[in-house]
């Protein structure tokens, strides 16, 4: 027989939404607390936040027992290896396989957490998962290894049962660190990160202009009226900053400052371009446009040329590759202006992160700073209260005489 059937929940057999697919267990029957499956999947979120909030108050609570546990267990654990190390080895062992049957009893016991407390599946289901999960081994791994003995054992022990656990509240603890998920730290996170990338990009283009420097290839021959020209034009609607790199260039062709001045004309021209895409451009934006692209042209098809007019394709390969690395990783940053206005104190901590958590830079770069997605898409209630009872947990199987579950 199918271990699934299709039952009629209604009187119309062309009806079907009356139709639905069950488990075939010997009592299948929904929930009988009479408040629905509706109801339950309403209540299913605030139960688990109940359930987290109890562990929390847990070990809160239990916080002196757990240090006064450390303090015999640790230095317990280190004589009983020395002294006992054969026990010792046979207790780690039995928690290893404690583990091991943990892992096979997981959907068993997920299913009769979502069955027993959230009431979201039909009564039997743990039981039916059951018959279908390896059998426990808790009472045999008890007999063939015994209890532990010896000071420091429970915690020998209970290390590899929870090796997974272990493992995995330490990296949700970096991430779900509250110190890590405020405003603050996540803004000083997002200037960091400035910082490392036009380092690490200012030393990979100081490389190229050492050897361009070497080899002859280190000034730039451009045809100043073009670039003067169009100097002009950007003057009429830009800030002195945003054209200053150009005027340096226009003074000094070294490669250092066509980059910059390459830099600053590449990301004028390509807001205009994201502008361009919901509406058209004025007159003035046109202009504006088409001299920041030619500059931008002009200054990188004269790169890497020498007095001769010939080109070092070597050197042009490796910038364009660097440079396509800084336009992905540093003018994220560097061109943000939120960004901008915080580090020129214009702009709180909760307002740079907000208006980092959508838009351009999120899609761009929300990947390397995990803590605004974190932050945004979890209640901040949450961090604290799951944390500390996922902990609780886990310390009472480790210092406590619990039996595994």
């Amino acid at each position: 027989m199918s271990d699934w059937e299709v039952v009629n929940n209604g009187s119309s057999p062309s009806n079907q939404s009356d139709w639905s697919v069950v488990p075939n267990l010997p009592n299948s029957e929904m929930p009988q607390n009479g408040e629905g499956l509706g109801m339950s999947a309403l209540k299913a979120i605030p139960r688990v936040g109940e359930d987290l909030y109890r562990g929390a108050m847990g070990f809160i609570k239990d916080i002196p027992g757990y240090y006064q546990s450390a303090k015999t267990q640790i230095p317990g654990a280190y004589e009983t290896i020395k002294a006992h190390p054969s026990h010792a080895f046979l207790q780690a062992l039995a928690g290893s396989q404690e583990l091991i049957n943990n892992l096979a009893q997981l959907p068993r016991n997920a299913t009769s957490y979502a069955e027993n407390r959230l009431n979201l599946l039909p009564k039997g289901s743990s039981e039916f998962v059951g018959k279908i999960s390896p059998p426990d081994t808790t009472k045999d791994i008890h007999e063939l290894f015994g209890e532990p003995k010896y000071a420091g054992e429970e915690l020998i022990r209970g290390v590899p049962r929870n090796a997974l656990n272990l493992l995995g509240l330490g990296k949700a603890a970096s991430v779900l660190n509250p110190m890590n998920l405020t405003a603050k730290s996540i803004a000083k996170d997002v200037l960091r990160s400035e910082k490392n990338q036009i380092s690490s990009h200012n030393k990979l283009y100081n490389s190229v202009w050492d050897e361009a420097e070497k080899t002859g290839f280190n000034k730039v021959p451009v045809n100043e009226k073009l670039l003067s020209d169009n100097l002009s034009t950007i003057e009429k609607y830009k800030t002195p900053k945003d054209y200053k790199a150009l005027e340096d260039f226009i003074i000094s062709p070294s490669l250092e400052n066509a980059q910059k001045a390459q830099s600053d004309m590449g990301v004028m021209r390509r807001k205009l371009e994201e502008k361009s895409r919901s509406g058209a451009l004025t007159s003035e934006e046109q202009s504006l446009y088409k001299a920041a692209k030619d500059s931008e042209h002009h200054i990188e098809s004269n790169m890497f040329k020498n007095s001769a007019g010939k080109i070092n394709d070597a050197l042009q390969d490796k910038y364009r590759k660097i440079t396509k690395s800084y336009r992905e990783n540093v003018v994220p940053y560097r061109y943000n202006e939120n960004i901008q206005k915080f580090k020129a104190k214009e702009m709180l901590p909760e307002e740079l992160v907000n208006s980092l958590s959508r838009g351009e830079f999120a899609a761009k770069k929300g990947s390397k700073h995990k803590a605004i997605k974190i932050r945004n898409a979890l209640p901040k209630t949450a961090f604290g209260v799951g944390s500390l009872g996922g902990l609780s947990w886990i310390l009472k199987q480790m210092f406590g005489n619990n039996s595994p579950q």
